[in-house]
């Protein structure tokens, strides 16, 4: 059974069974999908919006759609990468310059940009009763 139809029912039968409250959040969502699909009246809709009328499975129509723009963004990522990358093999150094400005953009993204700290000071804020500085 997929997952989508297991939440679908056991969501119907814990609101049959009024303990619909005091389940999780994901039976719950099960419940505001088979809720969602029953029509709504006019006056539940919020003005400058409209109804949901599109047919069919939309989570397979969304993975659809997903899968989608990634094969479009990795079909698009050589190109990108020749217009962001130029490195220079001439040599070690001129290597190590070349890739510099990417490695201080992965240190920020990876959030590496702190100061290091001695493995000594480290173990002195961790353990009670040394004091700080003192060789462990």
């Amino acid at each position: 059974m997929i997952r989508r139809r297991f939440l679908s029912q056991s969501a119907k039968s814990l609101a049959a069974a009024g303990l619909l409250r005091s389940c999780s959040r994901a039976a719950r969502a099960g419940a505001a999908w088979t809720e969602a699909t029953t029509p709504v009246s006019s006056a539940a809709i919020l003005p400058g919006t409209s109804p949901l009328t599109l047919t069919g499975d939309l989570v397979f129509q969304m993975e659809d759609g997903i899968v989608e723009y990634l094969r479009k963004r990795t079909t698009q990522v050589p190109q990108k990468r020749a217009q962001l990358w130029h490195l220079d093999y001439y040599s070690v150094e001129a290597y190590e310059k070349s890739v510099a400005q990417h490695r201080d953009n992965l240190r920020k993204i990876a959030g590496a940009v702190d100061p290091r700290v001695s493995s000594v000071a480290a173990v002195a804020e961790s353990v009670p009763g040394v004091v700080r500085g003192a060789a462990v």
